[in-house]
């Protein structure tokens, strides 16, 4: 059974040290201005004022160049230029398309589309006379989707990188009559663009508007007039769920409705508007909706509610689907119901004692029980009554952080709340003690994360890594100071580098306003059909496989003796992390450090130096490297 813990992976903190050397230090012409990581190979893109290199750390060479002048334009537009400024997509100097060994690279005037397998130059807007706005690697097809923009006006193009070759160009808009793009210069909601291809059509947005276009001639079907936030396919292939958040000073306010794919128009007169979305559920001719003040069923055909009544309850902050059931919070307390609408639980369950409490963990756990984790309380209910296991619910201090953690072996659930643990073991009758009397924390407001390696319980927070014994005594005590402002920056960095290894899924968080949204699939009984984002029709579901695994593999056009390696580096990401990178702040002049401290013991195993202010680094997370620039120099520091 999946079990699903919510909680932060933060590291901040600090120690003083001697300076660890680089294990080989690569020298360039100038001054480095940025580099990147290539996740399928793990090679180094390193761009300076004069060129553009691909470095290899494993045979320690630059494996291609590009001369910039080469490809530097004189082509200047003060209009295109606020476009472009507009986009935030051209302020990446360097950007590797996901799931592609290509790379977009901005240069002063110029974009370039290149392999980074062989430095290969696939488009150059010198020569096409148009420069990139956004990329999108469409992996089915190996090609890449451009939105492009030159004097005159704003172009898709589909670009075929084995050949070199623009299969199609489709204007969207002229500058001097831009109706679809009139309000891309105006305040409004923003959102992330997503893109999605089922067989022949492509869906896209741009800034909020919504594309469909055909993949073999570019032709337009429709495009909205209006900005969403975000979009999902229905399992029919025939609808678009579509969801727009927008706010004011006074409110903010979500709206769903259901677009046909043939045509672009709602289905439904009237939008399903709310304060935000809980939950989504697609069953193919219907839609379970969860949201603020509502959790029914609704009609594709007509949009109309299905369940005589809402399911009881108010301020739907989170539904879990379980079997054919539904666990949903409903303000402070929750309830089970079923696929009819009717509860199946006599009393609702309080589970907090304010609405804003945040709620760590709720799910179904062994022995039929539920398992419930809030600011507030802890305790677990039989899942087929409703009754609490203990009467009196474990009370935490909400004015101190709740950091929770699961122990796999023994699938024992353990909350770090007020320098104390509790264990929570769904086989047990006996509350929860706490163990380990008042644990000695020196920051206990910024604890954030716990987990348990080989049998240790490790604590992390910006001053503290702490690890403790099953029976609470402390095994090691780690404190940091707070780093300072190149520190916090680089933790930025750190977190998405150490994020990979995350252990805790949050598949089952809740959707509120502003987030991704994601859709769960039924079929017309109630069976889940699985699917990471969207489903596709039956001859389309092996390729949608491949695609969900492209990042696993080697997409075409990669020399297929990269294959092992990519398969290696995939495999090593997918292992839960020994240790924690740590950003340390020295004293007495010395500079800020990132330390490599293993869980399981508090080791601190390595320690580099970080002398500038406006650090330039990248940590591979399938190999451990570090590789940090230092004006003319990429130091590489290998995995100690």
């Amino acid at each position: 059974m999946k079990k699903i813990l919510l909680s932060a992976f933060v590291l901040a903190t600090t120690l003083t040290y001697a300076q660890r050397q680089a294990d080989v230090v690569t020298k360039f012409g100038n001054n480095i201005e940025s580099i990147g990581l290539v996740p399928a190979t793990g090679d180094i893109i390193v761009k300076d004022k004069d060129v553009i290199s691909s470095y290899n750390p494993t045979k320690n060479k630059t494996t291609w160049q590009i001369t910039k002048k080469d490809y530097q334009s004189d082509f200047k537009s003060t209009t295109l230029g606020s476009i472009l400024t507009y986009f935030e997509e051209v302020a990446t100097e360097i950007e590797v398309l996901p799931n592609s060994p290509y790379a977009r690279i901005t240069l002063d005037n110029n974009d370039l589309i290149i392999n980074i397998i062989d430095g290969t130059v696939i488009y150059n807007s010198k020569e096409a006379k148009a420069r990139i706005i956004k990329t999108d690697f469409i992996v089915e097809d190996n090609a890449i989707l451009m939105l492009t923009a030159n004097e005159t006006a704003f172009n898709f193009m589909y670009l075929t990188p084995i050949d070199k070759t623009v299969k199609w160009t489709t204007e969207v808009g002229t500058q001097e009559k831009m109706s679809a793009f009139k309000s891309l210069f105006s305040a409004g909601t923003e959102s992330e663009d997503q893109i999605l291809k089922v067989e022949n059509d492509l869906y896209l947005t741009v800034k909020g508007f919504l594309f469909h276009l055909k993949t073999d001639t570019g032709d337009i079907v429709w495009r909205t007039d209006y900005k969403i936030n975000s979009f999902i396919l229905s399992q029919n292939l025939q609808n678009i769920i579509t969801i727009t958040n927008s706010s004011s000073l006074l409110s903010t306010k979500t709206a769903l409705n259901i677009i046909s794919t043939s045509t672009g128009e709602k289905l439904w007169k009237s939008d399903v508007s709310t304060k935000f979305l809980s939950y989504l559920e697609d069953w193919n001719d219907r839609i379970l909706v969860a949201h603020n003040s509502g959790f029914n069923f609704y009609s594709y055909a007509d949009g109309k509610k299905m369940w005589k009544k809402d399911a009881k309850g108010k301020s739907i902050k989170r539904v879990i689907p379980i079997d054919n059931n539904y666990l949903y919070i409903a303000d402070v307390e929750m309830n089970l119901v079923n696929n009819e609408g009717n509860l199946l639980w006599k009393k609702f369950v309080e589970i907090a004692d304010n609405s804003e409490d945040q709620i760590y963990f709720l799910d179904k756990v062994d022995n039929n029980r539920v398992l419930y984790l809030t600011d507030t309380y802890g305790n677990m209910v039989d899942y087929t009554s409703g009754k609490k296991i203990w009467k009196r619910n474990i009370k935490f201090n909400k004015n101190r952080p709740l950091a929770v953690g699961e122990d796999t072996k023994t699938n024992v659930f353990l909350a770090y709340n007020n320098r104390k643990i509790y264990k929570f073991d769904p086989n047990s009758a006996d509350a929860p003690e706490p163990i380990g009397d008042k644990i000695d924390v020196q920051n206990d407001k910024t604890i954030t994360s716990l987990e348990v390696i080989d049998g240790v319980i490790c604590i992390v927070g910006q001053n503290d890594v702490i690890g403790v014994g099953q029976d609470g005594n402390v095994i090691y005590a780690n404190t940091y100071k707070e780093p300072g402002e190149a520190g916090r920056r680089l933790l930025k960095s750190a977190a998405i580098a150490t994020k990979t290894f995350a252990s805790i899924s949050n598949a089952k968080q809740s959707i509120t306003a502003n987030s991704t949204y994601s859709v769960t699939y039924r079929d017309n009984n109630g069976k889940v059909v699985e699917s990471k984002d969207y489903i596709f029709s039956e001859k389309d579901r092996e390729k949608a496989k491949k695609t969900m695994d492209a990042q696993n593999s080697v997409i075409t056009g990669i020399d297929s003796d990269i294959m092992p390696m990519v398969q290696k580096r995939y495999n090593a990401l997918k292992q839960t992390a020994e240790y924690a990178y740590v950003f340390a702040r020295g004293t007495d002049g010395e500079t800020t450090q990132l330390v490599k401290v293993r869980k399981k013991d508090g080791k601190e195993v390595d320690k580099i130096s970080i002398s500038n202010n406006k650090p330039i680094y990248e940590i591979d997370p399938a190999t451990g490297n570090i590789y940090y620039v230092y004006n003319n120099e990429l130091r590489t520091f290998n995995v100690k």
